[in-house]
C-alpha cells in the first residue's frame, strides 16, 4: 500500500479526486499525484508528501476536503449537499412544502428531508419528481408523485 490512502468520497464518480487536484487535511494542502477506484465506491489516492505507510497511517480518519472554489461537478445537474441545505421546496402548483434540512443517501437515489414546522416530508431526488434546482432563487421545484404527500392512511 505504498502510502496510498483509501477514501470514501461523497460523489462515487470522484471528479474532485483526479491528478492535478488537491485535498486539504486540516491546514495542510496535499496535491493529488494519482487516483484509482478501489471498489465499493472507495478510491485510492496517492498524495504528494505521503509516500510511506506510516505517513498514510497518520492521516487515518482525517477529513479530506476540497475548497468550494475548487469543486468540480460530476454532471451539469449534480449539486453538492451544502448547496441544497436550506433551499425552499415548492410544488409545480406553487405550494411551499418547507426547506431542505438534510439529504439522505439511500443507495438508489438521494432523498431530501424537507421540514415545515413540526412536519417532515421525504422527497425522492429523482427526475420524475425534481423539476428544477435554482440556487440563485434558493428554490427546488418538484412535481409530487400521486400519493407521495398524502396524509391519509
Amino acid at each position: 500500500m505504498r502510502g496510498e490512502l483509501r477514501v470514501a468520497p461523497f460523489d462515487p464518480e470522484a471528479p474532485n479526486l483526479q491528478p492535478g487536484g488537491a485535498v486539504w487535511a486540516g491546514e495542510r494542502r496535499y496535491p493529488i499525484r494519482g487516483s484509482r477506484p478501489a471498489g465499493g465506491g472507495a478510491w485510492l489516492l496517492a498524495l504528494e508528501g505521503v509516500s510511506s505507510r506510516d505517513e498514510a497511517e497518520a492521516l487515518r480518519g482525517a477529513l479530506l476536503e476540497v475548497p468550494d472554489a475548487e469543486l468540480r461537478r460530476s454532471s451539469e445537474d449534480a449539486y453538492f449537499v451544502f448547496e441544497l441545505l436550506g433551499l425552499r421546496v415548492v410544488t409545480d402548483s406553487g405550494h411551499v412544502l418547507g426547506v431542505i434540512e438534510e439529504v439522505l443517501a439511500t443507495g438508489a437515489n438521494d432523498v431530501y428531508v424537507v421540514r415545515s414546522g413540526e412536519r417532515e416530508i421525504l422527497v425522492p431526488a429523482i427526475g420524475e419528481v425534481v423539476q428544477s434546482v435554482d440556487l440563485t432563487a434558493g428554490e427546488v421545484r418538484i412535481t409530487p408523485l400521486p400519493g407521495l404527500f398524502d396524509d391519509s392512511p
